[in-house]
């Protein structure tokens, strides 16, 4: 299956843990979706500060801009350049904390985060609303970036 589709990701979520049985999405697959997201959050602070850091990401989930180095540091100091009442919008978020951050430790204005499984858009939903983010501050949906008309209209 090409690494750019639903099925793809929706493997990777299953082989992971992150499906229950019969392919129902589920927050945990005995993860604490919690618990690894804070060991990713701190990762992902220490490498955009360029310190190191040799604890291992949570294998269960995945922070992609945490493994990318340099370009990772450059487009998060990109990111902090942006007023913070800016309206950003991550294009296959995943299970990634980058929205999260943005919204909350970061102040923007209001984060949308989308991704075309559905999988890792019901864990965060459900992670921001145990954590107490307003979806006035961050929204997650399923979307295709190739087919954003659906879910941003043109009046």
């Amino acid at each position: 299956i090409p690494l750019a589709t639903v099925g793809y990701w929706e493997q990777w979520y299953t082989a992971k843990g992150l499906v229950g049985p019969g392919g129902d999405e589920t927050t945990s697959g005995g993860v604490d979706v919690v618990a690894a997201s804070e060991k990713r959050k701190c990762k992902l602070i220490k490498e955009s500060e360029g310190k190191s850091d040799d604890e291992e990401v949570a294998d269960e989930l995945f922070e992609w801009l945490a493994g990318t180095g340099a370009e990772g540091g450059a487009l998060w100091r990109r990111l902090m350049s942006l007023p913070r009442a800016s309206r950003v919008l991550e294009l296959g978020c995943g299970v990634s904390l980058i929205a999260e951050r943005l919204a909350t430790d970061e102040g923007f204005a209001f984060v949308h985060a989308i991704d075309f499984s559905p999988t890792p858009i019901q864990i965060m939903r459900d992670r921001a609303t145990k954590i107490g983010i307003p979806p006035e501050r961050l929204r997650y949906d399923v979307a295709d970036v190739l087919n954003l008309r659906k879910l941003f209209p043109t009046p």
